[in-house]
């Protein structure tokens, strides 16, 4: 049997070092990677699979570029595709597809060829669609190793794996991990001790003639000995590749899977990290949302406008999140120092979107001559809107309609006081003068618009408005909800849900890899006050729950609660839609899990969204859980991740919740409990309850530190939103999440105040000619999809990508007005086009 040994090496970008720590250690590994090549063209060597290594070096060394090129033509040097090795459950499906496609484009502009393995060989765990979003981009093979369960699964180390839509890709694992054979040597007491028992271990699991070896950890070197150290080890070793490998592939003999990848049997995925360092994963969400579905759509307003807005800003933030999402970063098992810098990549990839958004709506609304008391309020969706959004308005007047609207009610106003002395500048001279008083009024605004366009509405002086602040409830047709006996219940079409909001604080002892609880029972939250206030259409039902709880693990154990938490949640009901929920809390108290669970029906199946599909998990409640020290790694907790959407399998309509930022889930009994935060004050530590033995984050190697993380702590205020829908289909739930995170996006080219919108002070532009106007990117579609628009690195246009949740079987009308591809936008001859995959739409330019 051959093996293939194949020379790596694994590179965190950061992790307890600092992204600056680790460009030094690049610039060491990568010199002499390049060197050794050059010495010994038989050599060949794996740069982990992410181009971002090769432009980081290339900031310190950019005349390196021709000899990179040269090993890369030689075969001696495997690059991309990724620009970095994603995580797959905690970013949206927008970003895994990006950062692929951005790294297969970043590494044919360098090298004009790449590394075609979905490679992703420490990622903790894998969505089930991964194997359709390799095949959309042409990718046959990939390579992992965590999440992999030979027995549950019913695979071997190499094994073929099937996406939701039918894909199929070629699986290496592995097995061992991609270190399992570092500093690899001729010596007796290697092949005794490590070689010959893990080659016995794998040949035993697989009837594949080949076998595949990596050689390399963690920030390795290439290592000059490795040739003769396989020259040793016999004839049957040979240095290779990874794609020369999957060239040996016998794909007829390899057992077929279809699933996610989250085994906890012989590696550690860390299941209950989806609620650690939530300001990081909530700061990303928000930047992700903010590119995917504010600035992509605008960029391609912009383009119809004829305007001239460059996609380099999308692309350079789009970058900054790329680094956020690799699998450490985004989980937060990181220090404080990498936290930090993770905090203000995220902050400056939403300030570049925020300032080029502002940027977009204030040269259309000088094209539409907008005035001061004119609203823009857009529709970024390629489907017409219908249905109500939040905005806010800037006047000198008290109270307010806008005219245009279907309805209108205002929920809020603030009042702001205008500057004494304020300085007027004027070309016939400076003056001062007393600024008046203004208001900022949040407005509950019902409006139907067009795809991918906006409507003008105006704002005018009214009456004050009748409020109505008593009572105990608020309903609507489809949504009840009332206080009785000092809790909430909702009755809906279908039933009532008794007590539909439960709020659980748990101790944990774990760090930021997982969650480790105190007792078996936390502290529930009770409902403290509450009050109702209507405005026209708009209902509101506002919450708070409170409880005192211990504040620091210490008094955990010895059950000492000192401290308050409240936790304040707001109702709305708009017309008659799904209700809106908005759940606020600061944090006062250290190493807990805080969660918020939503009553719904009991079910031996949660269903839950991911990355373009869905999946059913069977729930297994906690304390049936059998026996698993002696058989696992962690503990096979029934704790999930999702991406937006969860229920729970029903043969009549139940509650999904619908949420933002949520990514962590299970059930328990009736209710569906999300993790708000998980708090902690250690990378890494032995021995959890639902992980024994050593730490996670090599924080108990020998010469290790353990490192404390005080910021893991969180001790801050935190937002989050959700909708509940009730209905019996997934596709629905998927739909309306669809149009929930959709932000409201509306611009005032209004003087009042420059600073409301990020950069308004300083964008100094007068009405110009226009480069040409071009046709609106539509969607004819008679099948439900979610899409997004994108522009391409190739010509800068906006294409779409489309996800089908049902097979569209004539695609003729579709191909009139598109180029149909895949999603590295060449073009595919379909007339079906299938449900569950993704494709991109180029927009045809008609003569």
């Amino acid at each position: 049997m051959k093996k293939y040994v194949v020379a790596h090496t694994h590179w965190d970008r950061e992790w307890y070092f600092t992204t600056s720590d680790s460009l030094v250690l690049l610039d060491q590994v990568m010199t002499d990677v390049i060197t050794q090549l050059q010495k010994d063209e038989g050599e060949q060597f794996c740069l982990d699979g992410q181009i971002s290594i090769i432009d980081d070096y290339l900031t310190l060394h950019p005349n390196k570029l021709k000899e990179l090129q040269t090993l890369v033509e030689n075969g001696q040097l495997e690059v991309g595709p990724w620009y970095t090795q994603t995580d797959t459950f905690y970013p949206g499906g927008e970003a895994i597809v990006q950062n692929l496609y951005y790294g297969i484009k970043r590494t044919k502009e360098l090298f004009k060829t790449y590394m075609n393995i979905l490679y992703l060989p420490d990622t903790f765990g894998f969505t089930h669609q991964m194997p359709m979003i390799a095949q959309s981009f042409g990718i046959q093979d990939a390579i992992v190793w965590r999440g992999v369960d030979f027995a549950e699964m019913g695979i071997e180390p190499y094994f073929i794996w099937r996406g939701q839509d039918g894909s199929k890709v070629r699986v290496a694992t592995v097995h061992g991990g991609y270190g399992a054979f570092k500093k690899a040597n001729a010596s007796q007491l290697f092949q005794e001790k490590k070689l010959t028992p893990l080659l016995a271990e794998i040949m035993e699991k697989t009837a594949q003639k080949t076998l595949l070896l990596p050689v390399g950890n963690d920030q390795h070197n290439i290592d000059p000995k490795l040739k003769q150290t396989i020259k040793s080890l016999g004839e049957t070793y040979i240095q290779s590749t990874y794609q020369a490998y999957f060239k040996t592939f016998d794909a007829s003999i390899a057992p077929v899977y279809q699933g996610e990848l989250r085994g906890v049997r012989y590696t550690r995925v860390h299941r209950t990290s989806g609620g650690v360092r939530m300001d990081v994963k909530q700061s990303a969400y928000i930047a992700e949302q903010q590119l995917t579905y504010t600035n992509q759509p605008l960029h391609a307003l912009a383009w119809q406008y004829g305007l001239r807005v460059s996609s380099e800003v999308i692309w350079k933030a789009w970058k900054n999140l790329f680094e956020s999402y690799a699998h450490d970063s985004i989980v937060g098992c990181v220090s404080d120092a990498v936290a930090n810098d993770i905090l203000t990549r995220n902050k400056q990839a939403l300030e570049l979107g925020k300032a080029q958004e502002n940027m977009i709506k204030k040269l259309i609304a000088i094209q539409e001559q907008g005035g001061q008391d004119d609203i823009f309020v857009y529709n970024l969706e390629l489907n017409a809107f219908s249905g109500y959004k939040t905005i806010e308005v800037i006047s000198y007047d008290e109270h307010i309609t806008l005219v245009g609207a279907k309805s209108a009610a205002v929920i809020e106003t603030q009042k702001m006081s205008g500057y004494p002395n304020a300085l007027v500048e004027k070309p016939e001279g400076d003056y001062y003068e007393q600024e008046a008083d203004y208001f900022i009024h949040t407005v509950a605004v019902e409006l139907e618009i067009p795809a991918l366009s906006f409507q003008k509405i105006r704002s005018e002086k009214s009456q004050p408005p009748l409020i109505i602040s008593s009572g105990a409830e608020i309903r609507n047709r489809g949504y009840h909800f009332y206080i009785e006996g000092n809790s909430v219940h909702l009755t809906t079409k279908e039933r009532t849900y008794e007590d539909i909001i439960s709020i659980i604080d748990d101790g944990n002892a774990g760090d930021t890899y997982d969650f480790s609880p105190i007792r078996k029972k936390g502290i529930e939250l009770k409902l403290k006050k509450y009050n109702v206030k209507s405005i026209g259409n708009s209902q509101r039902l506002f919450l708070q729950y409170d409880a005192n709880l211990p504040y620091t693990l210490e008094q955990r154990y010895e059950e000492k609660c000192t401290t308050r938490l409240t936790v304040d949640i707001l109702i709305q009901l708009s017309g008659e839609e799904a209700p809106h929920i908005k759940i606020t809390t600061k944090n006062t108290v250290l190493n807990h899990r805080l969660r918020v669970g939503f009553k719904t029906i009991t079910s031996d199946m949660s269903i839950a969204s991911m990355p373009y599909g869905y999946i059913k998990r069977p729930i297994l409640a906690e304390d049936k859980i059998p026996p698993w020290e002696q058989i696992f790694v962690e503990k096979p907790i029934d704790i999930h991740p999702n991406s937006g959407v969860v229920g729970v399998v029903s043969k009549s309509p139940s509650l999904f919740i619908v949420n933002k930022t949520l990514k962590e889930y299970q059930v328990v009994g009736d209710y569906i409990y999300l993790t708000l935060f998980s708090t902690t004050d250690e990378l890494g530590k032995p021995n959890l309850a639902y992980r024994p033995g050593r730490a996670s984050g090599d924080t108990t190697k020998k010469g290790h530190i353990r490192i404390k993380t005080p910021m893991a702590q969180c001790l801050k205020t935190f937002s989050f939103e959700c909708l509940l829908l009730e209905t019996d289909t997934i596709e629905q739930a998927l739909l309306a999440h669809g149009r929930y995170i959709h932000p409201a996006v509306f611009y005032q080219n209004q003087r009042i105040n420059l600073f409301y919108e990020r950069i308004d002070n300083k964008i100094d532009v007068v009405k110009r000619s226009l480069i040409g106007r071009n046709p609106t990117p539509t969607l004819s579609v008679d099948v439900p999809y979610i899409a997004t628009i994108y522009p391409s690195l190739s010509t800068n246009t906006p294409n779409i990508r489309i996800y089908l949740l049902k097979n569209l079987e004539n695609s003729t009308k579709l191909a009139y007005d598109y180029e149909i591809c895949n999603l590295l936008e060449e073009k595919i001859s379909v007339q079906r086009l299938e449900k569950y995959k993704l494709y991109v739409l180029k927009p045809k330019q008609k003569k």
